[in-house]
Parts: C-alpha cells; structure tokens; sequence
C-alpha cells in the first residue's frame, strides 16, 4: 500500500485510505499532494475508518466525493469536453481550456493524462478536426471559413494538421461525399509489411484478405455490410469502396452455402493472381449512400495504425539507455479492430486458446451468423445475430459452452447499448469500469479492447501470457513477472504502455535475431 500510494496509482482509489498523522488528513492512494514521511502514515479501509482515527478529508482528492460514486475532477473534465465538443473554437489553447476548467494548466495536463490518456492540447485538437469533417461533409462552406469557424488560427495552420491526422487534404476529404475512392499519404517509415502481416495472419479468414500489398476486408458502415480495399504503396495507400450492400441484412441467399462449409463460398479461393484483387469503377451510390465512404476513412484509419503517431514514444523509451534496446524498429503502429462485433468475438474466441483454434472457431461464427457478399467475403455478425446466434449450433462447431453463451450475451449487451461506441470519447477508467460489468469480459478482455478498439495509448492487456515472457526477457528477469511486478516494469513506458506492449510482443533477443538471421 505504501508503495502504491507513494506511485500515486489510481488503480488503488477504493481499494484503501492513507491517513497522514501529522497533518491530520486522509487522501485516496492517487492523490499528488506531496508525499508524507512513512513513519506519518497509516492505512484505513473506508473513509469512516480514517474518521473515527481524527482525521478529515483531502480538499484535494475529495476521498469523501469518491467513497459516494462522484469524482469532482472527473466531472470538471467532462463539463470542459461537453463545451469543446459543441464549440472546439471557445478556446484558442491549453490555458483556456484549464481556465475553463478551474484549474491550472499543470493540474489540467495531468487530469487529462489520468482519465483520458492523452494532453490537453490533443484533445482540443480532436474536437477542432471532428467539427471540420463535419462541417466539410455538410455544409458547401469556403474551407477557410471552415478552418477558422473550427479556431484555427491560419488556414496553413489548418491545413497542415487536418493532412497530418487525417492523411489527406481538407479539399479531398470533402469529395469523400460522392466518390468511392480515396488515397491517404503514408508517413516515412510506415511498417507496411508489419499492418498487412498482422491482418493476413488467418490465410483462411472469411472477412480479411491480404494479396501482396493489398487488403481487402468486409466490414459494417453504419449498419450495412460493405467490401472494401486498400492497397498500400510506397508514399500512400488507395483505398476503394468496392461493394455496398442493398440492405443490412443483404447476402443472407448464401448463408446456406456457407453454413455448409461446402467450399462454395469465401475461404475457397484466398489466395489468387494479383489481377483477381483489382477493383472496378465501384458500387452505384444513392443518397443513402451518402457519407459511408467518410466513415471508410475514418475505420481505415484506425485499422492501419495512421491515426497514431509513435514519434513521442520513441523518442522517450530513445533517450533511456535501460529502454533503447527495444526499439528494434521503429514506426510500429497498432492496427486496430475493425469495430465493436469484431473486438467483442476476437477477445471471447481468443481467451485461453491457441491462435489457430482461435481462428478456427472465429470462422465458424461468421459462416453461422455473418452476411456474406457478392465479393466473396463475409461481413461480420450484426448485433441481433450475435445476440441471437444458436449455442447448440455454436457447441457443435466446438465452442465451448461458455464462450458461446459470452457472444450472445455480449450480443444482446449491444442491443441495449451497454457497449460504448469507440467512435466516443471516454473517461478510461469509467469505460473500463462499465466493460468489466459485462459477462465474459474479464481484465484481459477489456484492457485488450481499450488497446486494440478505443485506442486508449497507455492500456494495455494485463496477464497477457505472450507481454509477461516479453518483460522477463528483455529485463533479464529470473521468473516470469505476476500482475504487480507486471504494473511496476510497465510504469516506466507511460503513458505509452500500449505501444510499449505492441513493441515487446515484438521484442527478440540479439541471439535469437542472430540465430534467425
């Protein structure tokens, strides 16, 4: 507890009080008040314990607010959000948005680095560009106009950082409302062959496939199951919108086929020439079509690791002579889950399995309950069917009882909106709080999907078998760490602990290198 209280560790608030003697207060173990003299402190259970001792509440952690479910900092920020969300113009840099918030600009960046993970000024960022995508969507607005309605101060400032995010230009991000087809630049360095490794590594996968540089993949766009691809160059990656469906519920005349596993259908052909991956002119879009292959760039994105940049990682674990050894390459980035169906059955298949039976059973799952496509891949389960999908059915195809009573209990959590979109942006610890309330979604689980699907950048998948053998390599340890040791030897890498983790799963001895090689 000392030693948790002396880190600051939020992990820890509710779980003890430290009471301080000589000042005569009692804080939550997070509290960044200065840290008192061992020999002051002593420990309590609940707040009315440290009370009945003769001590009072911290006026700065606010024990007392905690203990009744309410965080005034975590409010605080979330008001200051709400306001950047709706007018991202209201304030023109960091020490507006902590004057807003009441606080200073140290309190403000470490507030947002504990509850969001990122930096003030990224935020405010995130909330400038969501207004310029939308206002670029829908509106005819001058693009100056729009830059400056969004508060930036100069339409190259503007320019510049909607490229640098959103890979590609303000003027070709507007032409996403009638086009099926765009190009995003490539940052130096970008780890091509690692992102197209990483979704090709199920050969027989029936909604991901890889042809040399290309992926293609199925996916839901709003609802409605799409095909899209994205061939990766050495300067930037064309993206297409190949298929659209007519209907969400569109494909389902081949179910049968699938269902039956009789070759007919996706999986038959995986591998072919190159030519059997180009793309025709695209599908024939109607007004409902409108906007779909915007959130096409947004979900390509994430899915490509192009909206991370690493350069502060690097630079950081560059500069510690301990940490340097693991950047055996730099520009990693991690891909990301296509979306909640796909990062809600990836974590339950892969629990305590092997990576093929994984794979095996994922494919299963989506010969059951996906919607194949006219493309030859299967789009993912939509929520009902996962809610809906037969155990008995799913038994026979060698789930076990319980996984398959988690998918469609996940499935149904959907349906009622208890799985937030990570299209959103969250409080981390109170997004991990509401997916730890969800059966079949253990610490694992979800601090693999604030990693891999919200994108949180300093989560990472406490207990993973294959990050605990990584960290007893690479620190020369004599036993394999547990879940406290785990937590101390990845402190040093925040808060970039998840591409830490990406780095470390990827980590190899010089010997082993060497041996390879």
């Amino acid at each position: 507890m000392l030693d948790r209280m002396l880190a600051s560790d939020a992990d820890f608030d509710g779980r003890f009080i430290t009471g301080v003697l000589s000042t005569g207060i009692f804080c939550l173990p997070s509290c960044r008040a200065r840290k008192p003299k061992p020999e002051n402190v002593r420990f309590f259970g609940d707040p009315e314990s440290a009370r009945q001792a003769g001590l009072r509440p911290c006026k700065r952690c606010r024990p007392d607010l905690f203990y009744k479910g309410r965080d005034p900092e975590r409010e605080r920020l979330s008001q200051l959000i709400a306001d950047l969300r709706r007018e991202p113009e209201s304030c023109q840099g960091v020490s507006e948005m902590a004057d807003a918030a009441g606080v200073g600009t140290s309190k403000l960046t470490e507030s947002v680095r504990r509850h969001y993970q990122t930096t003030p000024a990224a935020l405010l960022l995130r909330f400038r560009l969501q207004k310029a995508r939308r206002l670029l969507l829908e509106s005819d607005h001058k693009i100056a106009d729009i830059a400056f309605a969004c508060g930036f101060e100069s339409l190259s400032v503007f320019n510049e950082q909607f490229r640098r995010s959103q890979r590609m230009t303000p003027s070709a991000f507007r032409r996403l409302r009638t086009e099926t087809s765009f190009q995003l630049d490539l940052p130096s360095g970008y780890p091509a062959d690692f992102i197209l490794d990483y979704w090709g590594r199920d050969p027989q996968s029936l909604s991901e496939q890889v042809d040399g540089e290309t992926l293609r993949v199925a996916l839901r766009l709003e609802g409605r199951p799409v095909v899209a691809q994205a061939e990766i160059g050495p300067q930037k990656v064309r993206c297409q919108l190949l298929e659209v469906a007519d209907h969400p519920s569109a494909g389902k005349r081949e179910a049968a086929s699938l269902q039956a596993g009789d070759g007919s259908g996706p999986g038959s052909t995986r591998r072919g020439p190159r030519g059997t991956m180009a793309a025709d002119s695209g599908p024939e879009r109607g007004p409902e079509d409108r906007g779909l292959t915007a959130h096409l760039h947004q979900r390509l994105l994430a899915m490509l690791g192009l909206d991370q940049d690493p350069q502060a990682f690097e630079a950081a674990v560059a500069s510690d002579p301990r940490l340097a050894p693991l950047l055996q390459r730099s520009g990693l980035r991690i891909p990301r889950l296509a979306g909640r169906v796909e990062g809600l059955v990836w974590v339950v298949v892969g629990q305590q399995v092997n990576l093929p039976f994984a794979f095996s059973l994922r494919r299963e799952l989506y010969r059951m309950a996906g919607t194949p496509t006219r493309c030859g891949l299967v789009a993912p389960p939509t929520p009902r069917a996962l809610a809906e999908v037969d155990i008995d059915e799913l038994r026979r195809r060698r789930f076990s009882q319980q996984k398959a009573a988690y998918l469609r209990g996940l499935g149904q959590a959907l349906l009622q909106g208890k799985i937030p979109s990570p299209r959103r942006l969250y409080a981390v610890g109170q997004l991990e709080k509401q997916l730890l309330q969800l059966k079949g979604l253990g610490p694992w689980s979800v601090r693999y999907l604030l990693m891999r699907l919200y994108g949180c950048q300093d989560s990472y998948p406490l207990g993973d078998a294959g990050l605990v053998r990584s960290l007893q390599a690479f620190f020369g340890l004599d036993g394999r760490p547990g879940p406290k040791e785990t937590q101390k030897l990845m402190a040093v890498f925040a808060p970039y602990r998840a591409l830490a983790a990406l780095h470390l799963w990827q980590w190899k001895p010089e010997e082993e290198k060497e041996s390879a090689a």
